[in-house]
């Protein structure tokens, strides 16, 4: 090869190396924060704020969604997984109300979360289960080893929920005990969750159900013996029971959430 050819190559393969050595580092420490200002709309409802640190590491001192402040979000992305094509990392959460932490595994439309803690008070849940009368009382705290969500819609749920001191006020105030739900995913793509008491005046026995966007809840439910005075606060949850109990159906649809 004659030597101004062999020149210009060397000098070609070069200025190659330094741009990808240029890129690498450009991308190493990168702004959380500029990154964000070009994908925001693509998360919306999901919002931050207070942007600090770099993709690989960082927080905002405020995440929302639907305009519901959530606490300060802190996380840490592996560089590697990324030569694959997905964003692997950890995320934490520290509310005022709302605590969690999981980790994560991104690709194109599609979020996998593992070994996911998040506890937050229980009226928060008023949207979804629609009892105007009365205030939701006590902590939910949710235990789920695998979650997919897929074009911001939830897939498959694999875990449990406990409803702890539950209680209520408002029209009529009352301690029930504690509720636990356990989640699995069906194959028809259906997600079913199985509703219990865990022992309290309240007695409890029903299923949610998530396909999609839409969701069904149906639970019965009674006063223990010796605790019939709770009666009185179940006239106010959904259908009165000729035996006295209640049942209380709901159905609604989920926003998407990206």
């Amino acid at each position: 090869m004659p030597a101004p050819i062999s020149a210009l190559l060397r000098y070609l393969l070069f200025a190659l190396l330094l741009l990808i050595g240029t890129a690498v580092v450009v991308l190493w420490t990168l702004p959380a924060a500029y990154l964000y200002q070009h994908f925001d709309k693509a998360l919306a409802p999901l919002r931050l704020q207070g942007i600090d640190g770099t993709l690989w590491q960082g927080n905002a001192a405020q995440i929302s969604y639907a305009a519901v402040p959530l606490g300060r979000l802190q996380w840490t992305l592996a560089r590697t997984p990324l030569l694959g094509g997905s964003a692997d990392g950890e995320l934490e959460l520290n509310g005022a109300a709302m605590v969690g932490k999981s980790q994560f595994s991104a690709q194109r439309h599609r979020l996998d979360l593992t070994n996911t803690e998040l506890s937050f008070p229980a009226s928060l849940l008023a949207p979804v289960l629609d009892i105007p009368a009365l205030v939701l009382l006590g902590t939910v705290s949710v235990t789920l080893s695998a979650i997919t969500i897929e074009h911001g819609i939830v897939q498959s749920i694999q875990g449990h929920l406990v409803w702890d001191q539950l209680g209520v006020g408002g029209a009529a105030a009352a301690t029930l005990g504690s509720l636990r739900v356990d989640f699995e995913p069906r194959p028809d793509g259906r997600i079913i969750g199985r509703i219990r008491d865990q022992g309290g005046p309240l007695r409890a026995k029903g299923t949610v159900e998530l396909k999609g966007q839409h969701y069904q809840l149906e639970v019965e439910l009674d006063a223990r013996a010796g605790a019939e005075q709770i009666r009185e606060t179940l006239l106010y949850i959904g259908e009165r029971r000729a035996d006295g109990g209640s049942l209380l159906r709901v159905t609604g649809n989920l926003q998407k959430l990206f």
